[in-house]
């Protein structure tokens, strides 16, 4: 009785092997009949409108997080999602009405009696609520797409469809488990393996062949026509609501009307010079542990073997009828493959206890030495080889070699699991039969991935850029062809060759990475957020504080943080953050800005325009972006643009000056306003110049008469505008300005009187320039260069031997390019002029600058908290040239893209 049932099994898994080599043969040496989509393709193809069910059934842990990322990452115009759902599941419907609010595409369709039913009956009521909602809007859905709550939708499988589905009936994408750590989720593992072959291998070759290739329930697209066709023959019923696979079911009522299936695994993208094949697959979670797999694997044997059978029969011709058996032999292979191992251990035990003690159990050997069925156990052996083989190629193909090997280990776990599921799926059909009950929707737990798994499954930022005609497909293709050059950043190489502006760039980002967008009001920063984001902890992790409310925190960042960086910072500040992204630029633009102003020091240029009417909101957001990429003050800009004329600027100026509550650090004080006025001059006025405010000077002052600004103007050469301060403060100011001067080295001479007496030029030329400087407010060393009246390499001489500074002649070849691109933003480089060289032999920073007098004694030293700094003056065509050697001649922002 034990030597014939051994023979039967190995007479099985003989036959069973012979069918699974052909299949391989196929695999191997058979061509399909069609050829693979290029992305060019699926593009241009007409597109039609589709509609994507989703069945859901107590899944508002998962639903909103999905329809929420599948609204991001579909790349097709259009498309609307319609969710079914229950009125007995609230929590449900309400994540769905909570993403129908902000998304139209959204749409609720209830289903008439409460759940759960099977997902046969929610798909047939959703086709019936797709069909009201069409009488409703006057248009007509070409394509059906099925997927589940917890799919990751591949961006361009919508595209996919549209082209394929103008030659078939029907189409059906691989579907893959997200891949989970070897060895903590065997039986998860298992899941991943049979899909990677299945996908791969078996689903192609049916394909190849002419074979039934049933719907995988998700990841299927079906023609409009098909599918009105089967609700006329079946009574609106398209879905078979008296089968549990009414995915694999209905795959066998088209073969039955001979409509045309396909299966496709990808497509073929351009990649640099050369095609290369992107899978186009739909990814979710599967059940981790055994009861739940159980449950979820009965009910497929249950639907495909035995219902199906019932049902359906043996439709097709010969070899769709065969593709039809390979599915139902399961419902024998996966009880024989376990009785194999029992055999085997049988065997193995006998053949041990014969060596040690000389004993038998066995009657007679189940497979004699040279017979028939020696060779049959052999051919077994060889066939078990092979099989192994193809589940390694295959899980390789999918998950990488490490799963591929762990595969081998898991094919003993997948048998049993099989078993087991194949024995609960016979009992529970037979207790159907007798009883006469409905097997229910035995639904699995659902998860949905995390952000950090989600990334990889987004659309490319160059997708999305060419979609919304932000560049053209000739401009991302070039720069593709550049970043394999250079190694740098997409948005980077983008914007150096001048295809995109930097704010676009960042809009279409956060658009892609689900981070919303802001742009930053420098006047409704909270300014008692420094206290919780000092300046220090701002730079290192480029945040900015934005509003904070109990233990939460907004801030902004032009980087998009890591799950690990998120919860690093949130330890580090004892809040719960909330992130939005700007641009580079922006971020720097107010991070200086925002940690250099104290709260009296909040000048609202732009609120008194708008609050006297002088300007629209519009203009006054035109104006405040280009201030933002240029850096300079928005009176001059707002001069420039002729929103406002000088008068108006000077009285909104004056204005401010009365509403001002101003307490000056000493630490703030920019040099060149002190250097500009000896020392004796300021305690004899009892004025100090603290701040300018585009062509503009202010000065507290404990005395308000118009002699004192009359003098100051003098000596500054520039529009003074007095702020009242209280004299003991004033002194104390003044003290504590000078005496920083004095520690830095530099002496109260101005650079036109430093020019004079070396001879570099005249009274009168000196005269122009300065006259030039009160109209302008631009920088007198400026003017002189531009005027020609010195050369840029005689000012920097100049500046370095009035500041007492080393002339630096600037050695690229020494600048250590990867340390500056890694620790500044080319857009602060411009702001101020500086270049960061090399760290030197004395651990120090040395970094070339036009004028260190145009850098607070803050911005000086923690340029790199890390490195004490050492400075020297270059000239301004040395640093630009630096600057471009760094980051490219277009470089204006290094960008986290």
């Amino acid at each position: 009785m034990i030597t014939s049932a051994a023979r039967f099994v190995a007479s099985v898994l003989f036959l069973s092997g012979l069918d699974d080599l052909w299949v391989d043969l196929n695999f191997l040496f058979k061509p399909p009949d069609y050829e693979i989509p290029n992305l060019d393709e699926i593009n241009s193809a007409t597109k039609k409108k589709v509609a994507i069910f989703v069945p859901a059934w107590q899944e508002s842990g998962v639903i909103g997080p999905m329809l929420r990322h599948s609204l991001q990452a579909i790349d097709y115009p259009d498309y609307d999602i319609f969710v079914g759902v229950y009125p007995n599941d609230q929590p449900t419907e309400k994540e769905v009405e909570e993403v129908s609010r902000i998304y139209p595409r959204v749409h609720k369709i209830v289903c008439p009696h409460d759940g759960p039913t099977n997902k046969a009956d929610n798909l047939n009521w959703l086709f019936q609520g797709m069909r009201v909602y069409e009488k409703r809007v006057g248009w007509r859905y070409e394509i059906i797409v099925v997927h589940d709550s917890e799919d990751i939708i591949h961006p361009l499988s919508l595209k996919l469809y549209n082209f394929l589905l103008t030659s078939y009936d029907m189409v059906q994408i691989p579907v893959f488990p997200l891949e989970m750590p070897i060895f903590r989720h065997w039986v998860y593992g298992s899941y991943m393996d049979e899909f990677a072959e299945n996908h791969t291998k078996d689903l192609l070759v049916r394909g190849k062949i002419g074979g039934l290739v049933p719907s995988a329930g998700v990841g299927t697209a079906f023609s409009r026509d098909a599918l009105e066709e089967l609700a006329e023959q079946y009574q609106n019923q398209i879905f078979n609501v008296q089968n549990l696979t009414e995915d694999y079911e209905i795959g066998v009522r088209l073969l039955s009307r001979h409509k045309k299936i396909i299966f496709l695994e990808g497509i073929k993208r351009r990649h640099g010079h050369r095609w290369v094949f992107e899978t186009v697959a739909t990814r979710e979670y599967f059940p981790c542990r055994l009861r739940e797999a159980l449950r979820q694997k009965s009910r497929w044997i249950v639907g495909i073997t035995l219902q199906t059978w019932e049902q359906s029969g043996w439709p097709g011709n010969l070899v769709q009828k065969y593709t039809i058996w390979r599915d139902r032999k399961a419902l024998l292979t996966n009880l024989v493959n376990v009785l194999a191992y029992i055999v085997a251990f049988a065997w193995l035990l006998d053949f041990s206890l014969k060596k040690i003690s000389g004993i038998t159990f066995l009657s007679e050997p189940f497979f004699p030495h040279s017979s028939i069925w020696w060779w049959l156990i052999v051919a077994d052996t060889i066939f078990m080889a092979e099989r192994l083989f193809f589940r390694f190629f295959c899980v390789r193909r999918v998950y990488g070699r490490k799963q591929a090997w762990a595969s081998l280990l898991r094919t003993f776990v997948s048998n049993w699991v099989n078993f087991l599921a194949t024995t609960r799926a016979i009992n529970n059909f037979v207790v159907t039969k007798v009883t006469g009950r409905v097997i229910p929707w035995t639904k699995t737990a659902h998860a949905f991935p995390t952000e950090e798994q989600l990334r990889e499954y987004r659309r490319r930022l160059g997708e999305l850029l060419v979609a919304k005609n932000l560049i053209s497909e000739n401009q991302l293709q070039e720069a593709l062809s550049r970043q394999q050059e250079s190694k740098k950043r997409l948005g980077e190489i983008l914007i150096e060759a001048g295809y995109i502006q930097e704010e676009d760039l960042f809009i279409v980002l956060s658009e892609q990475q689900q981070v919303p967008w802001v742009e930053i009001d420098l006047w409704a920063l909270d300014p008692s957020l420094k206290r919780v984001v000092s300046y220090e902890l701002a730079r290192q992790y480029s945040i900015l504080p934005l509003a904070r409310s109990n233990r939460e925190l907004l801030v902004a960042s032009p980087e998009v943080f890591s799950a690990e960086k998120r919860e690093e910072l949130q330890a580090v500040l004892g809040y719960k953050l909330h992130f939005r992204l700007t641009s580079p630029s922006d971020f720097l633009f107010h991070l200086e800005r925002y940690y250099r102003l104290t709260d009296g020091r909040r000048l609202r240029l732009g609120s008194l325009l708008l609050s006297r009417r002088l300007i629209s909101p519009e203009k006054l957001r035109e104006a405040l972006r280009q201030q933002k990429k240029s850096g300079r003050p928005l009176g001059v800009i707002l001069l420039e643009l002729n929103l406002i004329d000088q008068e108006t600027l000077d009285l909104i100026l004056a204005e401010q000056t009365k509403l001002l509550r101003f307490e000056p650090e000493a630490l703030f004080i920019p040099l060149p306003l002190l250097i500009r006025l000896p020392e004796a001059t300021a305690r004899t006025l009892k004025a100090l110049p603290v701040d300018s405010i585009g062509e503009v000077v202010l000065a507290a002052s404990a005395q308000s008469e118009e002699t004192v600004r009359i003098e100051l103007e003098k000596y500054l050469g520039r529009r003074v505008f007095l702020v009242p301060m209280e004299e003991n403060r004033l002194q104390k100011t003044i003290d504590l300005g000078y005496k920083r001067l004095r520690e830095m080295g530099y002496q109260a001479q101005h650079l036109g009187d430093f020019l004079l007496s070396k001879g570099l030029l005249s009274n009168s030329a000196l005269e122009g320039a300065l006259e030039e400087q009160r109209l302008t407010g631009r920088k007198l060393g400026e003017i002189l260069v531009n005027k020609q009246l010195i050369s840029a390499e005689q000012l920097a001489l100049s500046l370095a031997e009035l500041r007492h500074l080393p002339f630096l002649k600037v050695n690229f070849r020494l600048i250590n390019r990867e340390f500056v691109r890694k620790h500044f933003f080319p857009s602060l480089l411009r702001e101020r002029w500086f270049l960061p060289l090399y760290v030197n032999a004395h651990s120090e920073l040395l970094v070339a600058m036009e004028d260190p007098l145009d850098f607070r004694t803050r911005e000086l030293v923690s340029l790199l908290t890390r490195y004490p700094v050492a400075a020297g003056v270059a000239s301004l065509n040395e640093i630009k040239q630096g600057i471009e050697l760094v980051f490219g001649p277009a470089a204006s922002h290094t960008l986290a893209t």
